[in-house]
């Protein structure tokens, strides 16, 4: 079974090359916003960092 992931997230949004303007609408998830504006800045976390980051805060 083939998983959708960070790299796939990433390449699809590099090829869009979307503005700002376009990620941050109102019409669109406040979650896929997100995720497209990390994805933009090459910042996604994956699942080992996010696990790291949920110990560190307490």
């Amino acid at each position: 079974m083939d998983t959708f992931g960070q790299k796939q997230i990433m390449h699809m949004v590099s090829l869009l090359d979307l503005p700002f303007g376009i990620v941050w609408n109102s019409w669109v998830p406040s979650r896929l916003c997100f995720i497209a504006w990390e994805a933009k800045w090459g910042r996604i976390l994956t699942l080992d960092q996010l696990k790291r980051e949920e110990l560190k805060d307490p």
